[in-house]
This record gives structure tokens, sequence and C-alpha cells, in this order.
């Protein structure tokens, strides 16, 4: 007697956690216009070009938009640019809507000093430098309007188990149902 309710409340609750979680999405820019200094593409469109990425978001005050101080994490190339002195300075997402931002990291291994910056809409900086042997590069990557961006929520491990208790009790409704042959 008590069975049904009980498990249509604890689904209840499990829906309401799975609400209330923090969101992630995984994020892809792909296109961009070439903008190399001696390279000899200089405003050659390359259509393979994509920068990629995860993002961790919390919408604090339930607005249904993520705003900078609204970001747990922001990963790009195994880096999250909220960690030591990395840094997203802007940010702005609306679920089914455009995402903007713009984040910068600085690292450096033995040899070298890197820099990446990317500002949507605009553009996506890398430099290196070899304060030793004098060694620098640098590649710029300018946003063009055939630029394309994908946004793809990721499911939280709730939304997979309220799935799988829904397809359980599914079967075992339909199991329960059929009447007995003979």
């Amino acid at each position: 007697m008590f069975k049904q309710p009980l498990l249509a409340l604890a689904l209840m609750s499990g829906a309401l956690s799975a609400s209330a979680a923090t969101q992630t999405y995984d994020w892809s820019y792909k296109g961009f216009t070439y903008n190399e200094e001696g390279s000899g593409r200089i405003g050659v469109f390359d259509p393979a070009i994509e920068v990629d990425g995860r993002f961790v978001v919390d919408d604090k005050n339930a607005d249904g938009k993520f705003s900078v101080d609204e970001v747990l994490s922001f990963a790009h190339a195994g880096r999250d640019f909220t960690k030591g002195y990395d840094s997203v300075q802007q940010f702005s997402f609306t679920p089914g809507g455009t995402l903007n931002f713009t984040a910068g990291a600085a690292w450096h291994d033995d040899i070298y000093s890197y820099g990446l910056v990317i500002v949507t809409g605009e553009y996506i900086g890398y430099g290196f430098h070899d304060p030793v042997g004098g060694r620098h590069g640098s590649a710029t990557w300018l946003w063009s309007d055939q630029t394309k961006l994908t946004v793809t929520a990721v499911p939280e491990p709730q939304t997979w188990m309220m799935l799988g208790a829904g397809v359980l009790l599914t079967v075992g409704a339909s199991l329960r149902q059929k009447p007995a042959s003979r």
C-alpha cells in the first residue's frame, strides 16, 4: 500500500536534487581565420581549427543565466582557468544561447614561458618565449562569421540514476501487468 507513494517520493527527491546540482557543459568553437605574420596564411579561413573545453557553473541567483561569479571551473586543453595565475575575466552563457568569455593563462616549463588569451568573438592568441635562448613565437586566430559554436550539457550522475530507475520501474510495471498464460 505504501510502496508506490514512497517510491514516488524517492523519485521526486532525486529529481529535485538533480536540478539543484551544478551544471556541466562541453563547449567548442570551430573555424577561424589565420592571422600569423610570416605564415603566408593571413586572412585564410580554416574550418578545421577548433578550440574547446568544459565549464561547470552554479546558477546561484536562479535566473537561468550564468555569469563570471557563477563559474566553478573553466577548462581548455587540460588547464582550469579558475586556478593559479590563470583567470576567466568575463563570462556569460544562457542555455540555448551564446557563450561569451575572456580567459587567459600563463605557464612555463624548464625552457619556455607560455601565454594564451581567448576573447570570444575576437581572437585566440598564443605565444612562447625562451628567456635564455631568445627564441619566441606567436600565433593568432580570428573569429569570423563562419566560426561555429557548439555547447552541450553533460548529464550529471543523478540524471543517469533517475533514467535507470525509470527504466526499471517501467519494465517492472509491464512485467507485473502481464496476465498469466495457460
